[in-house]
């Protein structure tokens, strides 16, 4: 965000500015994303070269007009394995990370914020859509959650039953 702020104010230069022909595609990015992972490789193979990256991990889009910039969080989570024999672990990390979420110009957080399948697993956990209907939930998948957040409210056990008067 602080880039952003800087750029606007002419203290920061980015690599690659966008014209309206090739923003165009960033202003649809909730229906490109959906209900699915995406990896850093296949943004930069749709969208083009980022035009500032943060940390190694975020991708920031910048539109000519400087109405507002695109970023794209690339999580990279590290995990570590035992190496038998070696008596220590090894550090792995993915050399194309999974995109985690993107932030587009919005009037507030919430509607900026676009979770990938991954981010929303992140986020509320595998059983995200329960709670949180994705973008692409049928009739049925709806149904369903509806009848697993009913057993989840009569479940004692989850402390969100109501008393009876």
């Amino acid at each position: 965000m602080f880039a952003e702020q800087f750029h606007r104010l002419g203290y920061l230069t980015v690599d690659r500015v966008l014209d309206s022909a090739e923003w165009a595609p960033l202003t649809k990015l909730r229906d490109w994303v959906a209900d699915r992972d995406i990896h850093r490789s296949e943004v930069e193979t749709v969208f083009g070269p980022p035009s500032l990256i943060v940390g190694q991990r975020v991708l920031c889009y910048v539109p000519a007009d400087a109405t507002g910039w695109v970023f794209v969080d690339c999580w990279n989570e590290a995990t570590q394995r035992y190496m038998p024999g070696k008596g220590m672990f090894d550090s792995m990390t993915e050399a194309d990370p999974l995109v985690r979420d993107i932030r587009v110009p919005a009037k507030d957080f919430e509607e900026g914020l676009i979770l990938t399948l991954y981010g929303r697993v992140l986020r509320w956990g595998p059983g995200w859509w329960i709670h949180h209907p994705g973008y692409e939930t049928t009739e049925e998948i709806a149904a369903i959650a509806a009848q697993l957040r009913q057993i989840e409210s009569n479940d004692p056990s989850q402390g969100r039953r109501r008393l009876k008067e």
